[in-house]
């Protein structure tokens, strides 16, 4: 839980912005908004009221559908309780969106390796320990790192 804590907080305050689809038509006032929206549900789901996070995180992708971290937030929150069907779904439509957003595939690793796919969740925080890496994220880097080695032993 911690981790996918720690990758909650990681995709709201850095997200890697290069390879990115290109993005529809939004607004600045709905990017804003958007953003401002992702910032107050991270601020929720730190205090545990998960559920009110997810709702501004839903709120934030109505206004804007191409935010990769809005999608991969709301993972976060889903992975925090349990709901791993919906963070795999929910991280793969951020992956879509951004495919170099390492932690939504660190995100992403944790929910398969959680919902019975453990090969596929290893695989999936190996590639976010290479971007955060090449990303110049070590305190991630690191992280995921002993992560692997916890799931593997």
């Amino acid at each position: 839980m911690r981790l996918f804590s720690f990758l909650l907080a990681l995709l709201v305050l850095s997200a890697a912005t290069t390879g990115c689809k290109p993005k529809p038509k939004v607004s600045t006032a709905d990017t804003a908004a958007a953003e401002s929206l992702l910032e107050a549900g991270l601020l929720k789901a730190r205090q545990g009221q998960l559920e009110a996070a997810i709702a501004d995180y839903n709120a934030a992708i109505l206004l804007d559908p191409s935010s990769a971290n809005a999608y991969a937030t709301r993972a976060g929150a889903l992975g925090i309780l349990q709901d791993y069907t919906g963070a795999i779904a929910d991280y793969d439509q951020a992956l879509e969106i951004d495919p170099n957003l390492a932690a939504a595939y660190g995100g992403r690793g944790l929910a398969r390796y959680r919902n019975g796919d453990p090969s596929g969740g290893i695989a999936d925080l190996e590639r976010a320990a290479d971007l955060f890496q090449n990303q110049g994220q070590l305190q991630a880097y690191q992280q995921t790192l002993a992560t692997l080695e916890r799931l593997k032993s």
